[in-house]
Protein backbone atom coordinates (compact mmCIF):
# COMPACT_ATOMS: atom_id res chain seq x y z
CA UNK A 1 0.00 0.00 0.00
CA UNK A 2 1.90 3.32 -1.29
CA UNK A 3 -0.33 5.54 0.57
CA UNK A 4 -0.13 3.61 3.71
CA UNK A 5 3.51 3.15 3.61
CA UNK A 6 4.05 7.35 2.77
CA UNK A 7 2.18 7.85 5.56
CA UNK A 8 4.45 5.98 7.76
CA UNK A 9 7.63 7.15 6.50
CA UNK A 10 6.48 10.51 6.89
CA UNK A 11 5.59 9.65 10.73
CA UNK A 12 9.48 8.20 11.19
CA UNK A 13 10.58 11.71 9.40
CA UNK A 14 8.38 14.02 12.21
CA UNK A 15 10.11 11.59 14.54
CA UNK A 16 13.20 11.58 13.43
CA UNK A 17 13.10 15.64 13.30
CA UNK A 18 11.63 16.38 16.15
CA UNK A 19 13.18 13.57 18.63
CA UNK A 20 9.73 12.69 19.80
CA UNK A 21 8.83 9.25 19.04
CA UNK A 22 5.40 7.94 17.01
CA UNK A 23 3.33 5.30 18.17
CA UNK A 24 2.60 3.42 15.55
CA UNK A 25 3.42 0.24 16.70
CA UNK A 26 -0.04 -1.16 16.99
CA UNK A 27 -1.26 -0.10 13.75
CA UNK A 28 0.08 -3.02 11.57
CA UNK A 29 -1.58 -5.27 13.77
CA UNK A 30 -5.06 -3.36 13.67
CA UNK A 31 -4.57 -3.60 10.11
CA UNK A 32 -4.64 -6.64 10.45
CA UNK A 33 -7.24 -7.41 12.49
CA UNK A 34 -10.13 -5.49 10.24
CA UNK A 35 -8.79 -7.05 7.03
CA UNK A 36 -9.00 -10.79 8.81
CA UNK A 37 -12.68 -9.79 8.09
CA UNK A 38 -12.33 -8.47 4.45
CA UNK A 39 -15.18 -10.57 2.95
CA UNK A 40 -17.63 -10.25 5.60
CA UNK A 41 -17.02 -6.05 5.20
CA UNK A 42 -17.37 -6.41 1.31
CA UNK A 43 -20.40 -8.28 1.59
CA UNK A 44 -22.01 -5.79 4.08
CA UNK A 45 -20.64 -2.99 2.00
CA UNK A 46 -21.88 -4.08 -1.27
CA UNK A 47 -25.64 -4.55 0.56
CA UNK A 48 -25.48 -1.08 2.01
CA UNK A 49 -23.82 0.23 -1.42
CA UNK A 50 -26.23 -1.35 -3.71
CA UNK A 51 -27.68 1.52 -6.37
CA UNK A 52 -25.37 4.24 -5.49
CA UNK A 53 -24.25 6.73 -8.23
CA UNK A 54 -22.93 9.25 -6.22
CA UNK A 55 -20.10 8.98 -3.13
CA UNK A 56 -18.34 11.77 -0.87
CA UNK A 57 -16.13 11.12 1.40
CA UNK A 58 -15.26 13.82 4.42
CA UNK A 59 -13.44 13.93 7.17
CA UNK A 60 -12.09 16.74 9.63
CA UNK A 61 -8.32 17.53 10.53
CA UNK A 62 -5.94 14.32 9.97
CA UNK A 63 -8.59 12.47 8.26
CA UNK A 64 -9.01 14.71 5.42
CA UNK A 65 -6.18 13.09 3.72
CA UNK A 66 -7.88 9.88 3.62
CA UNK A 67 -11.08 11.18 2.47
CA UNK A 68 -9.55 12.87 -0.38
CA UNK A 69 -7.50 9.63 -1.50
CA UNK A 70 -10.52 7.72 -0.59
CA UNK A 71 -12.29 10.15 -3.50
CA UNK A 72 -9.74 10.16 -5.95
CA UNK A 73 -9.63 6.09 -5.95
CA UNK A 74 -13.15 5.40 -5.69
CA UNK A 75 -13.58 7.70 -8.62
CA UNK A 76 -10.67 6.09 -10.60
CA UNK A 77 -11.38 2.75 -9.85
CA UNK A 78 -15.20 1.99 -10.10
CA UNK A 79 -15.90 4.94 -12.46
CA UNK A 80 -18.55 6.11 -10.33
CA UNK A 81 -18.50 9.89 -9.65
CA UNK A 82 -16.86 10.08 -6.23
CA UNK A 83 -15.40 13.18 -4.48
CA UNK A 84 -13.63 13.02 -1.28
CA UNK A 85 -13.29 16.83 1.19
CA UNK A 86 -13.51 18.24 3.76
CA UNK A 87 -16.44 17.50 6.79
CA UNK A 88 -17.62 21.33 6.58
CA UNK A 89 -17.44 20.96 2.47
CA UNK A 90 -19.71 18.34 2.66
CA UNK A 91 -22.21 19.86 4.74
CA UNK A 92 -21.82 23.60 2.91
CA UNK A 93 -22.63 21.46 -0.70
CA UNK A 94 -23.16 18.08 -1.86
CA UNK A 95 -26.08 18.01 0.64
CA UNK A 96 -28.02 19.60 -1.05
CA UNK A 97 -27.79 16.73 -3.41
CA UNK A 98 -28.85 14.01 -0.83
CA UNK A 99 -30.84 11.61 -1.59
CA UNK A 100 -31.19 7.53 -2.23
CA UNK A 101 -28.69 7.25 -4.75
CA UNK A 102 -26.02 9.05 -2.65
CA UNK A 103 -23.47 7.48 -0.15
CA UNK A 104 -21.17 10.05 2.32
CA UNK A 105 -18.55 8.33 4.05
CA UNK A 106 -18.04 10.07 7.07
CA UNK A 107 -14.59 9.45 9.25
CA UNK A 108 -15.20 9.96 12.94
CA UNK A 109 -11.69 11.71 13.81
CA UNK A 110 -10.86 12.47 17.27
CA UNK A 111 -12.47 12.96 20.15
CA UNK A 112 -12.34 16.78 19.36
CA UNK A 113 -14.64 16.63 16.21
CA UNK A 114 -16.26 12.84 16.59
CA UNK A 115 -19.39 14.90 17.24
CA UNK A 116 -19.52 16.79 14.59
CA UNK A 117 -18.79 14.29 12.29
CA UNK A 118 -22.24 12.26 13.98
CA UNK A 119 -24.39 15.29 13.43
CA UNK A 120 -22.95 15.48 9.85
CA UNK A 121 -24.41 11.88 9.49
CA UNK A 122 -27.77 12.78 11.21
CA UNK A 123 -27.96 15.57 9.08
CA UNK A 124 -27.28 13.85 5.96
CA UNK A 125 -30.06 10.23 6.40
CA UNK A 126 -32.41 13.59 7.18
CA UNK A 127 -31.83 14.70 4.06
CA UNK A 128 -32.16 11.17 2.06
CA UNK A 129 -28.59 10.41 1.83
CA UNK A 130 -27.16 6.92 2.82
CA UNK A 131 -24.21 7.63 5.10
CA UNK A 132 -22.14 5.77 7.68
CA UNK A 133 -19.92 7.21 10.16
CA UNK A 134 -16.14 5.09 9.56
CA UNK A 135 -14.10 4.63 12.90
CA UNK A 136 -14.57 3.15 16.61
CA UNK A 137 -17.74 3.78 17.07
CA UNK A 138 -19.37 2.96 13.69
CA UNK A 139 -22.65 1.17 14.15
CA UNK A 140 -21.34 -0.98 10.39
CA UNK A 141 -18.71 -3.81 11.04
CA UNK A 142 -17.19 -2.91 7.84
CA UNK A 143 -16.86 0.62 9.00
CA UNK A 144 -15.82 -0.01 12.72
CA UNK A 145 -12.01 0.93 12.78
CA UNK A 146 -9.54 -0.04 15.77
CA UNK A 147 -8.89 2.39 18.43
CA UNK A 148 -4.99 3.75 17.73
CA UNK A 149 -2.91 6.36 18.42
CA UNK A 150 -3.65 9.60 16.79
CA UNK A 151 -0.52 9.22 14.51
CA UNK A 152 -2.34 5.90 12.99
CA UNK A 153 -5.63 7.00 12.29
CA UNK A 154 -5.05 8.16 8.56
CA UNK A 155 -3.35 4.96 7.71
CA UNK A 156 -5.85 2.61 9.37
CA UNK A 157 -8.27 4.61 7.53
CA UNK A 158 -6.71 3.99 4.31
CA UNK A 159 -8.78 4.27 1.29
CA UNK A 160 -8.02 0.77 -0.40
CA UNK A 161 -9.31 -0.98 2.85
CA UNK A 162 -12.82 0.66 2.98
CA UNK A 163 -13.73 0.90 -0.44
CA UNK A 164 -17.51 -0.70 -0.57
CA UNK A 165 -17.26 -3.08 -3.43
CA UNK A 166 -20.86 -2.47 -4.97
CA UNK A 167 -19.76 0.97 -6.16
Amino acid sequence: KTYVAGLAALAFLADAITGVSSDLAEAPAAMRAYLEHWEAHVAELGARTAGITDVFVAGRGASVAAAETAGLILKESTRVHAEGMTSAALRHGPLEMAGDHVFALVYEGDDAVASLNAALITDLRHAGARAELCGPSATLAAMRLPRVAAVARPGHAAPGDIVPAAV
